[in-house]
C-alpha cells in the first residue's frame, strides 16, 4: 500500500537510526517524486528544505545477518516508525490573504514552519 510524504520527513525516516540502523538497506523501492518517478539515489539527494511531495510506492528494508531481524517492507516500516513520532508532517494550500494568519497561529502553537 502506497504512503503519501514530503521531502522533510521522509529524510528524517531514512536517517533515524532506529527507523533504518546501520547495516540496513532499503532496495526494490519505487518513489514518486510530485507524481513523477524517482530513484532512491537522486531522492536522499534533493534539499531538505524542498517542499516537493513524495510516494512511497513499495519497496524493502533488508538487515545485516547480525542485525537478527528480517526484512520489512518499506511502507510498513515507514509507518510504524511514522506512529512512533510525537510530530506530524502538515501539507496544506491557503489563500494568499489567510496565509500569514495561520503562518503565525502554527508557530503561537509551537509548530515548526519548513
Amino acid at each position: 500500500m502506497k504512503i503519501k510524504t514530503n521531502i522533510t520527513e521522509f529524510l528524517e525516516f531514512i536517517n533515524d537510526n532506529q527507523a533504518i540502523p546501520n547495516g540496513a538497506w532499503i532496495e526494490d523501492e519505487e518513489f514518486l517524486l510530485d507524481d513523477v518517478s524517482i530513484s532512491y539515489d537522486d531522492l536522499v539527494t534533493i534539499t531538505r528544505d524542498s517542499k516537493a511531495g513524495i510516494t512511497i510506492l513499495c519497496g524493502d528494508v533488508r538487515f545485516e545477518p547480525e542485525l537478527e531481524r528480517d526484512a520489512e517492507e518499506l511502507t510498513v516500516c515507514f509507518r510504524r516508525w511514522r506512529k512512533s513520532r510525537n510530530t506530524e508532517y502538515i501539507t496544506f494550500a491557503v489563500g494568499k490573504d489567510s496565509a500569514q494568519a495561520i503562518k503565525d497561529a502554527i508557530k503561537k502553537l509551537g509548530g515548526k514552519l519548513i
